[in-house]
């Protein structure tokens, strides 16, 4: 019942985001950033997915005790949620690690960068 609240939540926040709306602000601000009703459902049924699939990296998080252990723990769960609700910047990462030839973090530290961007937003 918890997570059917949260989602509808996520759902009505994501509905004022996308119209452009603020929470004190019954008139949307751009009407371009309006989403589809068949976008915002499968943004909201990605998210689902990502709440059930990402379970034990969420609960990593909860049980971390040091500060190497969290970090590590959300490092995993931004590439849980990041597979599922931000598949270009998940794949751009996951490529990135694969032809770090050269040894540059650069690109790595970036392209991750991009897909925390990502899954926080």
């Amino acid at each position: 019942k918890i997570q059917v609240k949260e989602s509808m939540q996520v759902w009505q926040s994501i509905q004022k985001a996308a119209s452009g709306q603020d929470a004190n602000d019954d008139k949307p601000k751009d009407p371009a950033a309006y989403l589809s009703k068949k976008e915002a459902q499968a943004l909201i049924s990605g998210y689902g997915i990502a709440l059930g699939d990402c379970r034990k990296a969420q609960k990593r998080i909860d049980s971390c005790i040091s500060d190497d252990d969290c970090a590590k723990a959300s490092l995993d769960l931004t590439l849980c949620m990041g597979k599922i609700v931000c598949p270009i910047q998940h794949t751009s990462f996951t490529k990135a690690l694969i032809d770090d030839d050269d040894g540059s973090s650069s690109k790595i530290d970036t392209s991750l960068e991009r897909l925390s961007e990502c899954v926080v937003l």
